[in-house]
C-alpha cells in the first residue's frame, strides 16, 4: 500500500495536535531541534506530531504517539498540556494508562496482505534479517 503524495492527504485522518504544537512553537521562537532537547524527544518526533505522519520507506502513515510524549512536547513549547491531550482525544486525568497511545489507528482501508506484508518487514529488519 502507498500513501498520499505530499499535498494529498485525503486518506491520513485529521491530526488537529500538528497546526496547535507549531503555532505554540513559532511563538516561543524555538526551533525544532531545541524543542526534542527539552522535551528529551528526538527531532524527528516533533517533526511527526507536527506534521501529524511519519515517513518509513517513502510512506507516510498516521503518526503513533503516548500520553508522555505528547505532555513533554506541549510543556517544552509552551502549549496547554490539557489542551494538547484533547486535541489527540487523551483525557488528561486518565491515570490508568499514562503512556497509552493516542487513538486507535482505523487500518479498515488497508488490506490484510499489507499489513502482513508490513509485519514481516519490520520483524526482518528488527531482527536483522
Amino acid at each position: 500500500m502507498t500513501l498520499p503524495a505530499d499535498g494529498d492527504d485525503h486518506r491520513l485522518p485529521d491530526w488537529p495536535l500538528g497546526p496547535y504544537l507549531r503555532r505554540a512553537r513559532d511563538e516561543a521562537g524555538l526551533a525544532i531541534a531545541e524543542v526534542a532537547r527539552l522535551a528529551e524527544v528526538s527531532h524527528a518526533k516533533v517533526r511527526q506530531l507536527e506534521r501529524g505522519y511519519a515517513v518509513r520507506d517513502g510512506r507516510r502513515y498516521p503518526v503513533g504517539t503516548t500520553k508522555t510524549t505528547v505532555e513533554r512536547v506541549a510543556r517544552a513549547v509552551g502549549a496547554d498540556v490539557a489542551e494538547a491531550l484533547r486535541l489527540v482525544g487523551i483525557d488528561a486525568d486518565d491515570p490508568r494508562a499514562p503512556g497509552r497511545r493516542a487513538r486507535p489507528l482505523d487500518l479498515s482501508a488497508v488490506s490484510d496482505e499489507d499489513l502482513l506484508t508490513e509485519i514481516a518487514r519490520r520483524l526482518k529488519a528488527r531482527h536483522g534479517g
